[in-house]
Parts: structure tokens; sequence; C-alpha cells
């Protein structure tokens, strides 16, 4: 069988289909696709020609989109009769056998459900048409499933510029702990049951779907769907110059299944040394929780987003003192919020050493500049600010990403 995807063939040569396929225009204004041509190149060759991207018009095309050689490895040979015959693919049932690849290359990951693991993938800034990112593109949105039941997915600290369009993450958690990391209209979950079926000892202390850590840096969650989530929906320490938008976390849950109380449901947490966090254009179905522990300064900035449905508070801004009494803060600004339908009936709790404070009355350890904060509803006919982000960046335009800012 053969099947055609967004130019892309796929059949029993993997191997041998280790060509580049003619660029794909990304939509103009009107919706149609720029037309745009290249020759065909292998795909070695490609990562190393020093292209960059081409241009119609004045606009940027879509990278052209690959198969490569990296998967010609994994094919097996056999005979038939005493007879050779030609080698077989093994398809990639790893999600790390594509993390693995080469840089400067978009590369369509196959429907289908993969496992995971710990993974070491540099991939170091060219000239490139991609800077040298690795983009991995789901066949379809979702079509890739990332099954961590077995097993988180780890991105070592050396792991560098992969981007992840389209992939689904479920039933564990994402570990981002390297540099220039991505992820566009992904989606993660981890219900509590499923958290709970695990045997003793269990894998994971709770279920979380995304951390970034490690002294992590430049990583970034676009148009991603967090939803199903029995602990937090995204943990952040040692870490900086993380951003979230167009980022909807919701049914975010523990429901009855933590009697050890192991479990605090926020949508985002800070834990310590967390420096430039940036949530903007996203929704926030569960409180944002932003706690020096006794780690490190916290800052971060708020705009354009929802916080609503927090069984506690909207946010809470926590600072500490570190265990050798130096005193640590959180600082950082909210502008245009809107927070709304929590259990406390308030928007912000600020704690000093664990003592609550009134908000704002402690500059010199919590300092949140708020402004334009509303505690009303919106509209029922309001539309989520996530959904608007996710109107004006389309699953299929990631390109952009390469075009409009510059990557590391």
């Amino acid at each position: 069988m053969v099947l055609l995807v967004a130019g892309l063939v796929f059949g029993s040569g993997i191997a041998s289909l280790a060509r580049r396929t003619p660029d794909v225009g990304r939509p103009d204004a009107s919706g149609g696709p720029i037309p745009t041509r290249s020759p065909a190149v292998d795909s070695d060759q490609a990562a190393s020609s020093g292209e960059r991207s081409r241009s119609v018009g004045g606009r940027p095309t879509t990278p052209a989109m690959t198969t490569t050689s990296g998967l010609a490895s994994l094919t097996t040979s056999g005979s038939a009769a005493g007879n050779d015959v030609p080698a077989r693919p093994a398809p990639p049932t790893d999600i790390r056998e594509f993390i693995g690849l080469a840089g400067d290359q978009a590369v369509v990951v196959p429907a289908g459900t993969y496992s995971a693991g710990s993974v070491t993938a540099p991939h170091p800034r060219t000239s490139g048409r991609l800077g040298g990112w690795l983009v991995l593109v789901s066949e379809t949105p979702g079509g890739a499933v990332v099954d961590l039941s077995g097993g988180d997915l780890v991105l070592e600290a050396r792991t560098s510029r992969v981007m992840f369009v389209g992939l689904a993450f479920r039933d564990g958690a994402v570990r981002a702990k390297g540099t220039d990391l991505r992820f566009w209209h992904t989606t993660h979950t981890f219900p509590v049951e499923v958290w709970a079926a695990e045997p003793e000892p269990r894998i994971r202390r709770v279920p979380r779907t995304l951390y970034v850590t490690h002294g992590a840096t430049r990583v970034g969650f676009h148009g991603s769907e967090i939803h199903d989530v029995g602990d937090d929906g995204l943990l952040v320490n040692n870490a900086s110059d993380v951003l979230v938008e167009g980022v909807r976390i919701t049914r975010v849950n523990e429901k009855s299944y933590d009697p050890q109380d192991l479990i605090h449901n926020d949508a985002i947490q800070t834990t310590g040394r967390v420096s430039r966090l940036q949530i903007r254009d996203s929704e926030l179905g569960a409180a944002l929780w932003v706690g020096t522990e006794r780690s490190g300064d916290v800052s971060l900035s708020v705009e354009n987003t929802w916080l609503h449905g927090s069984v506690s508070v909207g946010i809470g801004l926590a600072a500490k003192t570190t265990d050798d009494g130096v005193p640590l803060r959180v600082v950082g600004r909210r502008s245009d919020v809107v927070s709304f339908g929590h259990n406390s009936g308030r928007d912000r709790a600020d704690f000093v050493d664990g003592v609550q404070r009134p908000p704002g009355s402690r500059p010199g350890r919590v300092v949140m500049e708020d402004r334009n904060v509303r505690t009303d509803p919106p509209p029922s006919t309001a539309v989520s600010p996530a959904l608007e982000w996710r109107a004006r960046n389309p699953y299929a335009s990631w390109a952009r990403f390469f075009t409009a800012t510059e990557s590391g």
C-alpha cells in the first residue's frame, strides 16, 4: 500500500524514499497556497547545503517535508527459498528514533503509536533553511500518538532544536531539560484514573503531563491542548525563557484518587529558579501557582489570559527563604487578565514564608504589577484567548516560527 500525505510517499521502501519533495507554500492572506518549487535533493545533502528558505512574492515558504535516509538502518533482510530478498522496513516504533535524526529538515511521523524514554539529541545550529532544527510533523493532527504509559519522554540536557508539530502525548509526561524545544498544536493528557491504576510502585509519583526543568531554556508551547490531567498541567523549575501561548489547560482534577494528598491541582506551577516565564493568549482552567520553594527567585508575565475554575485562587504567589537564610522573591506583571469562577471566590493570594499576606503588602518579596485584571466572567459569547490565537496561527502555519523569529 502506498500512502500519500502532504506530498510525501510512504510505502514498502522507506529507505528508497530519501529525497526531498517539492515545497508546499504556506497559505497566503486569502487562504490559498503560495506555489513553490524546489529541486529533488537528497535529505543528507539538504542538511548540509546551507540553503535558506525561498520566498515567493516576498512571502516565506514552508520548508519541504521529507522522509529521510536516517530510517534506512531500520530495515531488515531475509531470504526466501535460499535466495536473498530486498530489505523490508522495520517501521520505527519508538519516537526517539525520529528525535535522533539529523537537523535542518521537517520529517513526517506516520500515524501510529510510539513508545518513548530518555533521549539525548543535539542539533547544532546551521546556515540551512531551518537553522539546524529538526521538525517532526504528525501525519495528521493527533495521528502520531506517543504512549507514555511505559515511561516518560525525557529530552535530556544536550537535546536541542527539536519541534514537535501535532503529536499527541498520552498517559505520562514529557520532561524537557534541553535547549530550543518547541511544541506546536500538540496534545497532552494523563488522567488520574490511569495513574491510579498503575501497579505499585508507580512509575511516577504524581500524574503531571509536562516538566521544564534541569536548566532548560528557550522552551515553547504554542497552541497546545493540555487536558484530563490528574496533577499539574505544567511544572517549571530551574528554567529560563519559557513561553506558553495559545495554550488551553482544562479538566485538571485529582477526583478521589489522592488519599495521601500528594496532588495539588494547578494548571501551571513553578517551584523556583525560573526566569522569564511568559504566559499569553492562553486559558488556564486551574490555578497558576508561582512559588520559589527554597531554590530561587521567579519572574514571569501573564498577558491576555483567562484564569478560571481553580479549587483555590486564580493565582498564588509564594516566596520562601532558602535554607541558608536568603529571602527569595516573586516578581512579575499581569495585563488584560480575566480571573473568575474560583472556589475561594478570590483572584489572588500572596504568601511569604508560608504566611498569607494581603496582596501587595510585602513588595520586597512579592511584586506583581496588575493592569486591567477583571474578576467578572466573560460574556457567554466571548471566545477564549487560546482559540483566538489558534485562529491566527493555524496548525499548518508552523513554519512561521522560522521566519518571524530569530531562533537560537
